[in-house]
């Protein structure tokens, strides 16, 4: 929003926030990368048993 932009641009002005675009084209595809990477090295290594959880309080899907 415009106060964030503000804020950032006070404390360090020559700073250029990335745009949306460069964020979902650029930025979330090489956190999924090492993330994903990451997940596939724990997984070769000998695991005896997996355990998922989910919060569905949380999620704005309840209310569908």
């Amino acid at each position: 929003d415009v106060g964030f932009r503000r804020l950032i641009e006070h404390i360090e002005p020559r700073y250029s926030l990335p745009s949306r675009r460069h964020l979902a084209d650029v930025c979330l595809p090489e956190l999924y990368n090492v993330v994903a990477n990451h997940i596939h090295e724990l997984l070769a290594t000998d695991i005896t048993a997996i355990s998922f959880t989910t919060d569905i309080w949380s999620s704005d899907c309840k209310h569908h």
